[in-house]
């Protein structure tokens, strides 16, 4: 004989009236989300202790050797070229840049001004050159550029082997202008100032007294 135990009756509704047994309600159970998959990473290997040397020597030879690089192209900066007054700036005036162009000029405000302030005593300090119409001056420097050695017909006119004659002697005396040639040289040119003259009359008096 199966026994019920009583818990087990009063769990149903019993009818009322007539009227159809209730069912009884369930308590649904939570259901517990399923906890997310995590791929496995595949583990590391171990970096070797060699590479980890060799990687810390590549780091510190790679900084080394770029300080060196910087300090060598510092001095190569430093002892390239001429000195800041000779380097040509993009400064000059149009007139100036003509002048530049023109007579081989270091293109440098301050080398054309020297050019200008130079050429502009010619006139009244007596210099010889090409245009000059003093013929009597021009024919004692003829004379003695001829005693000194150099080809140069006596004519009384500055013409093309007076001015070759003079170039010669100024940059064979070490005698150069106030301003400097585009390469940065002190420009030579073939006109005889004072100082020239008196140079050459220096030199006259050398080979006689020799």
């Amino acid at each position: 004989m199966i026994s019920v135990r009583p818990s087990a009756l009063s769990a149903l509704a019993l009818p009322r009236d007539g009227a159809a047994p209730t069912p009884p309600v369930l308590a649904s159970a939570p259901v517990a989300s399923p906890a997310p998959v995590q791929s496995a990473q595949p583990a590391q290997p171990a970096q070797p202790a060699q590479q980890t040397v060799q990687s810390v020597f590549s780091s510190i030879w790679t900084a080394v050797s770029g300080f060196f690089s910087s300090v060598i192209n510092w001095f190569k900066g430093l002892f390239s070229g001429s000195s800041s007054s000779s380097t040509p700036t993009s400064s000059l005036s149009p007139s100036d840049q003509a002048l530049a162009s023109q007579y081989g000029l270091l293109a440098t405000s301050a080398n054309v001004a020297a050019f200008k302030a130079e050429v502009s005593q010619y006139a009244s300090n007596g210099t010889l050159g090409p245009g000059s119409t003093n013929s009597g001056a021009i024919g004692q420097l003829q004379a003695a550029l001829s005693q000194l050695g150099y080809s140069v017909p006596v004519t009384g006119q500055f013409d093309q082997a007076t001015a070759a004659a003079v170039t010669s002697f100024k940059a064979s005396n070490g005698l150069h202008q106030n301003y400097q040639a585009a390469d940065g040289s002190w420009a030579i040119n073939e006109y005889a100032t004072p100082d020239v003259v008196s140079a050459m009359l220096s030199a006259l008096r050398q080979k006689v007294g020799a």
